[in-house]
């Protein structure tokens, strides 16, 4: 039996130094517009980002099925041999608009709250490193802000396969 585990808070920051990858196995095609990025963008600077996204340790899961499971511990290898440390078993979209975010790809606008608890209405769309020299304390609030983040280290890949299906079941939002 596999221990429950809990979500846990993260920095952004310290989020997208994870190397991460989004098997196909698991994940479905990347959906979010633009639209459908600047809520979640802002709902991290509210601390209301309270969706839990899914991380699986591939070296623990190597380590875990290396004498049980020789066939998900060749799959975990190759992941981990090619520079990946992070399977992303929920939550590409959200990981996907924190990068583009944090790369500079993408911008925002609107109200948001500095590091100091100060409104800031960004008139125009910014995009992350413009904070850098004109609001250097709504940076450091996004740099900083906290996510929920689960981290799954003892599973095999059918155990990850079924997780997946169980995550995802039901169905989707209505409008």
């Amino acid at each position: 039996m596999t221990n429950l585990v809990v979500p846990q808070p993260i920095t952004v920051k310290s989020l997208l130094r994870k190397k991460c990858i989004a098997p196909k196995l698991f994940q479905r095609r990347s959906v979010w517009t633009k639209a459908d990025k600047t809520p979640y963008i802002r709902s991290i600077n509210k601390g209301n980002a309270l969706s839990t996204i899914v991380l699986v340790n591939i070296e623990q899961c190597m380590d875990y099925c290396e004498t049980r499971f020789p066939q998900c511990y060749a799959r975990f290898k190759a992941y981990f041999d090619d520079g990946f440390r992070y399977l992303i078993l929920d939550g590409q979209n959200r990981l996907e608009c924190l990068k583009s975010f944090y790369d500079g790809n993408y911008g925002v606008h609107g109200n948001f709250t500095d590091k100091d608890g100060v409104p800031v209405f960004l008139k125009n769309i910014t995009k992350l490193d413009t904070l850098r020299s004109k609001n250097p304390r709504l940076y450091d609030a996004f740099v900083d802000a906290s996510v929920l983040v689960l981290e799954l280290s003892d599973r095999n890949w059918i155990q990850l396969h079924e997780l997946f299906k169980d995550i995802n079941s039901g169905q989707p939002l209505n409008r």
